[in-house]
């Protein structure tokens, strides 16, 4: 018959392997009530920890995509503030084409370039708009400003090319001499070709993905039709329409960059409609991944979630039974054989 040893130091071990489990369970259950979720995913799901993962995972790609759309939205937010002032800037230079004649005198036209000379530089300025360093109207070229200024390099061009063809000591041109002048020789000037002079835009917009299966151009650029318009009416309402110009020419000068002006101006606001839409479908992306997020954190939360209720009873419990040996190990450690003899 083989006989067990019962001693304080075996007691005292046994006891403190028990607290040691106790209070890590606790532990986890405190984790749990705090959380509401497994304290220990993997332990807790097993071989469903995987769609877990997968949910959690997709939930992240969601995030980072919206966080992607709150800078795409202040980008585009930036370009349609900037385009309004573009707007606003090309309606002024118009209001002041629109106040003179061929024959106004000398004051009023110089009022009226420099109206048109102010307006444009304030464009300018908008055009190269920037968000964190990038600049809103250069397409993909971002780290380049948008426009140069070349206002009076173009209309000492534009005025030099006339000088040329209508010398001041010729025959006066008729106004089909100076539309056709326009047409041939000013046109071409700020044609796609030549506005690389003007512009370090690139024709690509930025393209950015919205959505899981979405990607859209979100910029518009500087090479539009609407800004090289814009650049050509001022240079030639800048070029042409000094006192030292035939009044007949300034006459048909004032019609024609009355004309390209107003060209601009619905360019401008075509360009203000198209990220308008942009904008729209930016925000109708981002609150329909919210949405999605929403439905997938509860299918987590169904996977990895604990009831509130019965983590606070396990709780509960396993406190008792901390305390409690805590109780008895105080007891037991109090116990020596000199109480006996």
């Amino acid at each position: 018959m083989k006989t067990t040893t019962v001693s304080t130091l075996a007691l005292r071990s046994a006891l403190r392997q028990n607290l040691v489990s106790g209070q890590s369970s606790l532990a986890d259950a405190q984790k749990e009530a705090a959380t509401g979720r497994y304290a220990d995913i993997g332990q807790s799901l097993g071989g469903r920890t995987s769609q877990s993962v997968s949910l959690a995972n997709g939930v992240s790609r969601l995030n980072a995509i919206i966080d992607s759309n709150s800078i795409v939205q202040t980008r585009l937010s930036t370009a349609q503030s900037a385009l309004e002032s573009v707007s606003d800037n090309t309606q002024t230079a118009l209001d002041g084409l629109l106040t003179v004649t061929g024959g106004s005198d000398d004051t009023q036209l110089s009022s009226v370039v420099d109206q048109v000379r102010n307006a444009f530089q304030s464009s300018l300025g908008a055009m190269n708009a920037s968000v964190a360093g990038n600049f809103v109207f250069s397409g993909t070229q971002s780290d380049q400003p948008a426009l140069n200024d070349r206002l009076g390099d173009a209309s000492d061009e534009i005025r030099s090319a006339y000088d040329a063809a209508f010398p001041p000591d010729g025959p006066e041109p008729s106004a089909d001499d100076v539309e056709d002048f326009i047409d041939k020789t000013v046109a071409p000037m700020f044609d796609e070709t030549n506005w690389q002079t003007w512009s370090n835009a690139s024709d690509d917009p930025v393209q950015t993905r919205i959505g899981t299966n979405e990607v859209i151009d979100t910029s518009t650029t500087a090479n539009s039709e609407g800004v090289r318009k814009l650049a050509m009416a001022s240079a030639l309402s800048t070029a042409l329409l000094g006192d030292d110009v035939p009044a007949s020419t300034r006459s048909t000068v004032v019609t024609s960059a009355s004309a390209t002006m107003r060209e601009a101006l619905s360019g401008i606001d075509s360009d203000r409609s198209t990220l308008g839409v942009v904008q729209s479908r930016v925000t109708k992306a981002t609150s329909a991944m919210k949405d999605q997020i929403d439905t997938v954190n509860t299918q987590i939360d169904n996977l990895e979630g604990v009831d509130p209720y019965d983590a606070a009873t396990r709780v509960n419990t396993l406190m008792n039974q901390v305390e409690t040996s805590y109780a008895i190990t105080a007891r037991i450690s109090q116990l020596s054989l000199m109480n006996y003899l």
